[in-house]
């Protein structure tokens, strides 16, 4: 939990994916899978992971994306995984120009 908000928080301090890697690696922080070298999709994946607020949309009927609280615990406020994506597509905006 701990090595998830400090991703969350790096990237929102304006850390690319390559910074928070480089990061990670000199604290001594292995990924997930346990390789001493972060790729740069696993950040990725952590900080779009919807389940680290404790809940996901679902999109059941016509219920789509409606938000439902599952068996995770939260990791990172709502708010600040929304202000996360808003920022991910900010620099995916500010890329492609």
């Amino acid at each position: 939990a701990k090595v998830v908000t400090m991703i969350f928080a790096l990237y929102m301090d304006g850390k690319g994916l390559q910074a928070i890697i480089q990061e990670l690696s000199q604290k001594g922080i292995r990924s997930p899978r346990g390789k001493e070298e972060w790729s740069k999709r696993s950040i990725e994946k952590i900080i779009s992971d919807e389940r680290y607020t404790g809940m996901i949309k679902t999109s059941t009927g016509l219920n789509y994306n409606k938000l439902e609280k599952i068996k995770y615990p939260v990791i990172i406020p709502r708010s600040l995984f929304e202000e996360v994506q808003r920022e991910i597509a900010k620099r995916k905006h500010t890329k492609a120009e």
